[in-house]
């Protein structure tokens, strides 16, 4: 968000900038909302230090043919 407005960048915002990804937790979003439109909802639901369920790590894999893999590891 920018400003009040929602906003696609193809990186992180410099104050992001040294942010892992990769190690960051996640979170799943399964409601049937859209999210935009929900965004004071899912910001109180998952505030920050929201910890569900343990999380498990994936590695994606893709064969010849373009069928992905995920192994838990």
């Amino acid at each position: 968000m920018n400003d009040g407005k929602w906003m696609k960048t193809k990186t992180l915002s410099t104050e992001y900038k040294d942010y892992d990804l990769y190690s960051g937790y996640k979170v799943v979003l399964t409601d049937d909302q859209e999210l935009y439109s929900a965004y004071d909802n899912m910001r109180v639901k998952y505030a920050k230090g929201y910890k569900g369920d343990p999380q498990k790590t994936y590695k994606v894999k893709t064969n010849r043919r373009g069928k992905v893999k995920m192994k838990e590891q």
